[in-house]
C-alpha cells in the first residue's frame, strides 16, 4: 500500500502560523500586563495609605542585590531619596549607616536614587569621606518615586511597622529621637516636607486687581506653603520686566539680593548686625530645627512694576521697602576692623607640603564645620579662607599669600579652634594672624 507523498512546506508553514499566533498573544498579554502595571506605578501613595508589598532591586553594596519589603514586615522603614549632586542628601549617606547600625533590624533605612549604580559606585569611589561606606543603596529607581513622587532631596518617608505610609520630612528629622519616637508607636506629626505639587511662581502674592497697572506696588508677606525659595522676574509680551519676587527667604538673604552681596549670607564676618536679638535673622542649632525655624522666620516680597523698569531700580527700591517695612537701617560701609590675614610664611614648607598633587588628581574639599580631620586637595586656598570665614565668632579673613595656584592641605582637628588652626597652618609652611584693614 503506498501513502501520497507529504506536502512538507505546508505543513511547516501551518506550524509557523502556530508559533507566530503564540508569541502574538503572549506579547499581547505581557503589553495589557505592562500597562495596568505602569497604571498602578503612577499612583502616588496618600498618608495612612500602605504600601504594597514591593521587591526593590538594583540594590548596590549587598550580596542578594534586591530587597523584597515583605521580609521587612514589622520594622520600621525609613526611605532616604537622594542624588550625587545634591552634597547635603549625600553626605547624609554616612548618617545613615550609623543610624542602622544602631537600630539593626528594627529599622530599615534604605537610600534610594533614580542614577545608575555606576554613577553611584563612581561617586562613592571619588568621595573619600564615604569611602567607608557599606550601607545597601537602591539605584535605578523607577517604582518607589512613583508612590512617592518628589521635587527635591532630600526626601524622607517613614513607613511604620504595619506597612503604613506615614510622614514625609527633610533629613534633619531622620535622627535617632525621632526614629526612638517612632518604634514606640509616636505620632510622627512632624512638620511636613513641602507639597510636591508644582507651585505658580507667576501668581501675585497680591490680589491682582489691587495694582496699579501704572505704579509700583512692593509687598512683604511671610512664609508662602508650597514653595520653594526662589527669586526671579515676570516680563510681558515685549521682554519689559513687570514684577519681581523673591519668595521664602529670611531677611538677611533678601538684603543680600537687594545688595547684590552674598557675602552677606554666606561670609558673616562680613556682615555686623547691631540688633538687639539676632534669632529672628540668624539660624543657630539652639533654635531647634531648621525647618521649624525657616517657616517663622521667612519672608516674600515682591515689586510689580511699571513697565521698563531696570532691574537695578528694582534693588534700589527693595532695599528701601525692606528698611520701611521691617523698621531695619541697612547699609553698605567701609570700617576698619580686626581681619585674620593668611600669609605663606615658609614658601619652601608650603610648597613641599601643598603642591604634591598631579595634574589630573580630582579636586575635592572637606572643610566643613562637621569634618572631623578636614582637608582639601587640588583647590585653591579661596576655599579655606571662605571655609574660616564662615566659622561663628571669627573675623573677617583676608588670603594676602598672593599664591593663585591649587594647594594640598590637611588638618587633624576641626577648624573652629584658632590656636590650633594656627599651629596646623604654621606645619604647612601658612600664618594666620590677627591684623587690621579696612
Amino acid at each position: 500500500m503506498t501513502h501520497p507523498p507529504k506536502n512538507t512546506e505546508a505543513e511547516s508553514f501551518k506550524k509557523f502560523l502556530i508559533i507566530i499566533g503564540t508569541l502574538l498573544v503572549i506579547i499581547t498579554i505581557v503589553l495589557i500586563s505592562t500597562v495596568v502595571n505602569a497604571q498602578q506605578k503612577n499612583k502616588p501613595l496618600k498618608i495612612v495609605e500602605k504600601l504594597p508589598e514591593l521587591s526593590i532591586i538594583n540594590v548596590i553594596n549587598l550580596k542578594a542585590g534586591s530587597i523584597n519589603l515583605k521580609e521587612h514586615k514589622g520594622e520600621l522603614i525609613i526611605l532616604d531619596f537622594w542624588a550625587t549632586d545634591c552634597s547635603s542628601s549625600a553626605e547624609y549617606l554616612m548618617t545613615v549607616q550609623k543610624l542602622q547600625a544602631e537600630f539593626k533590624d528594627m529599622v530599615l533605612i534604605l537610600p534610594v536614587t533614580s542614577q545608575k549604580a555606576a554613577t553611584v559606585q563612581a561617586y562613592l569611589q571619588a568621595t573619600p569621606r564615604l569611602s567607608g561606606l557599606n550601607q545597601p543603596i537602591a539605584t535605578g529607581d523607577t517604582l518607589l518615586r512613583q508612590f512617592f513622587p518628589y521635587k527635591s532631596v532630600p526626601h524622607i518617608i517613614w513607613i511604620d511597622q504595619k506597612g503604613v505610609f506615614r510622614s514625609v520630612t527633610y533629613a534633619e528629622y531622620l535622627n535617632a529621637a525621632n526614629i526612638r519616637e517612632a518604634l514606640t508607636g509616636g505620632a510622627m506629626n512632624w512638620p511636613q516636607k513641602d507639597s510636591e505639587a508644582p507651585y505658580d511662581y507667576s501668581k501675585p502674592l497680591a490680589a491682582a486687581n489691587t495694582i496699579p497697572a501704572d505704579k509700583r506696588h512692593s509687598l512683604l508677606t511671610g512664609y508662602v506653603p508650597g514653595a520653594s525659595t526662589r527669586s526671579g522676574t515676570e516680563k510681558d509680551s515685549s521682554g519689559r520686566i513687570t514684577r519681581f519676587y523673591a519668595i521664602n527667604h529670611t531677611l538677611l538673604h533678601l538684603y543680600a539680593i537687594a545688595y547684590q552681596r552674598g557675602a552677606l549670607i554666606f561670609n558673616p564676618s562680613r556682615r555686623i548686625l547691631e540688633v538687639r536679638d539676632t534669632a529672628a535673622l540668624v539660624y543657630s542649632p539652639g533654635a531647634g530645627y531648621l525647618t521649624e525655624w525657616e517657616r517663622k522666620h521667612q519672608y516674600s516680597y515682591e515689586c510689580s512694576l511699571p513697565p521698563g523698569t531696570d532691574l537695578k531700580e528694582v534693588y534700589s527700591w527693595m532695599r528701601h521697602d525692606l528698611d520701611a517695612m521691617t523698621g531695619l537701617k541697612s547699609s553698605i560701609e567701609k570700617r576698619k576692623v580686626s581681619c585674620l590675614v593668611l600669609k605663606i610664611k615658609d614658601e619652601s614648607l608650603f610648597k613641599s607640603k601643598s603642591q604634591t598633587q598631579s595634574p589630573v588628581q580630582k579636586r575635592y574639599v572637606a572643610l566643613g564645620p562637621e569634618e572631623e580631620a578636614p582637608y582639601m586637595q587640588n583647590a585653591p586656598l579661596e576655599n579655606l579662607v571662605l571655609a574660616i570665614s564662615r566659622i561663628p565668632g571669627f573675623p573677617p579673613v583676608l588670603d594676602e599669600t598672593g599664591f593663585a595656584g591649587p594647594a594640598d592641605l590637611h588638618f587633624s582637628k576641626p577648624l573652629n579652634n584658632l590656636k590650633s588652626l594656627q599651629q596646623e597652618l604654621k606645619k604647612q609652611g601658612l600664618s594666620l594672624q590677627h591684623q587690621q584693614r579696612e
